[in-house]
């Protein structure tokens, strides 16, 4: 007798009459042709494996629904398209009339598939765009203030707005260099507001006592005339002088808009440290980064003109007593403060000096500057470095607000740099300058860094839902001459 182990073999052989029903179905099924066989195996396979399939994605799509079922409407934020000026290329009309505009105001996104971005949480949504405000005047300054643009399109993480004040030359520039840009990661919206120089003197000569001699001269001193240019549906944003760039992501300044106290109006660096006579002490501040609560600036009706004094509206400008405190009266021959030798920074200085609630300190980690040579001794260096042996390195930082503390470089600054354009200095190249062996690699980097590599990789087909878009604000008023032409002061 067969084995037990052996009795499948034995049987098969003997005759199919003792085999159990299955082996049966089996040998017959074993005599059939290959196709028929291979045809059988693969439709037991798929109606295996589809069911699975099926309740797998029927579940998860599931889940994607209620999420976003959950989320408020303001998770889905777009930008929409209204009331904005349209926009003429460089070089040939309609050059991105193809592109549509982009509105400051959110509304509703219709469908999330169509975003122009990944998905953000809740907590990582914000409100608005990142927006800036700068002041651009000159081929130079443009070249400059174009490569912080860059900058800031390197590392944003939402959409930004960027208004420029500006002449032709400088708005050409940068225009340049922007229609370069056709699909970037996020929607990007920049606004010129282009002014004659004698606009900006009749501005200057309605206030009656502003003068400088540094050498930015009157364009320098718009920083004080930011929130009347920008029309008042733009509430807030950051200064940056040309001369800086980011290596950071700009939305962490954005934020700091939301640390503010209710009072502040003006965020810029100080340093207690300091002080010059001959400057009024002016130099305990720098105006090369500033947060503005744009609003508030209004509201205050910051600096004086005469169309207001003439109109003698019962709202007193705070310009006339915050400057006569610290520069004393006007000389009597010229009618100017003199001695106003840092430009604007002079008279914010006067400002928040005259009323310090209006003020607050913002980090050195956004004013790493070459007017410290050696920039707090801040610098590139072995990456295994431990907040303990930064700390210690430190320098400039005692008797500030920074004192014990680390300074996270995020903005850097070259606004001592003796050449129109800061990164053309010679000093670049000389391994042994000090600023170079700090910084040297991180300037070159960020000025060859192309603008084509901008666009989003991905979408090269142009179909990228995020859009650059730019608009020329014409004619661009101070909110004086808007005031006179409201309520009709001659």
């Amino acid at each position: 007798m067969p084995s037990s182990t052996d009795y499948g073999d034995t049987a098969y052989r003997s005759g199919s009459q003792n085999l159990p029903r299955w082996r049966s179905h089996a040998k017959d099924f074993s005599r059939r042709p290959l196709l028929v066989k291979q045809v059988t195996y693969l439709a037991i396979v798929l109606a295996f494996i589809l069911p699975l399939w099926y309740f797998h994605h029927l579940r998860r799509d599931g889940s994607v629904a209620q999420i976003i079922a959950e989320q408020p409407p303001e998770d889905l934020v777009a930008l929409d398209v209204h009331n904005i000026i349209p926009h003429y290329g460089h070089n040939s009309p309609g050059h991105h009339a193809n592109k549509p505009a982009v509105s400051a105001l959110p509304s509703i996104q219709e469908d999330a598939q169509t975003s122009p971005a990944p998905p953000l949480t809740s907590s990582q949504v914000t409100s608005d765009p990142i927006t800036f405000a700068f002041v651009i005047w000159e081929p130079s300054s443009a070249i400059e203030g174009a490569l912080l643009i860059k900058s800031i399109l390197m590392y944003a993480s939402e959409p930004v707005h960027i208004h420029i004040i500006c002449d032709e030359s400088a708005r050409l520039e940068a225009e340049a260099r922007l229609e370069l840009l056709n699909h970037p990661f996020y929607d990007v919206a920049v606004f010129f507001y282009q002014l004659p120089w004698q606009s900006i003197q009749d501005r200057l000569d309605r206030e009656g006592s502003i003068w400088t001699s540094h050498s930015a001269g009157a364009a320098g001193l718009l920083k004080l005339l930011v929130h009347e240019i920008l029309p008042e549906t733009v509430k807030k944003a950051i200064y940056v002088d040309t001369d800086a760039f980011f290596i950071s992501n700009p939305l962490l300044l954005w934020k700091q808009f939301d640390t503010l106290k209710p009072e502040t109006a003006i965020v810029m660096p100080s340093h207690p440290n300091l002080g010059a006579a001959e400057w009024h002490n002016a130099d305990r501040i720098c105006s090369c980064v500033i947060l503005f609560d744009l609003e508030k600036l209004r509201n205050i009706r910051l600096i004086d003109s005469q169309i207001y004094r003439e109109a003698n509206d019962g709202v007193n400008s705070m310009s006339p007593p915050a400057f006569r405190a610290m520069f004393g009266e006007p000389d009597s021959q010229t009618g100017h403060y003199e001695n106003i030798m840092l430009g604007d920074q002079s008279y914010w200085w006067a400002i928040i000096s005259y009323q310090p609630d209006l003020y607050e300190h913002l980090s050195y980690d956004w004013e790493i500057s070459s007017c410290l040579v050696n920039t707090y001794n801040i610098t590139l260096g072995d990456d295994m470095t431990t907040e303990e042996d930064e700390l210690k390195s430190l320098q400039h930082t005692p008797g500030t607000p920074h004192e014990g503390k680390l300074v996270i470089p995020k903005l850097l600054h070259f606004n001592c740099i003796p050449t129109d354009l800061y990164f053309e200095w010679p000093g670049w190249s000389d391994p042994s300058e000090p600023l170079n062996q700090h910084w040297g690699p991180a300037v070159k980097y960020h000025q060859h860094y192309k603008w084509i590599w901008l666009n989003r990789a991905t979408d090269r087909d142009n179909n990228s839902q995020a859009n650059l878009t730019i608009h020329r604000v014409e004619p661009a008023l101070f909110a004086d001459e808007i005031y006179r032409n409201k309520h009709r002061v001659q």
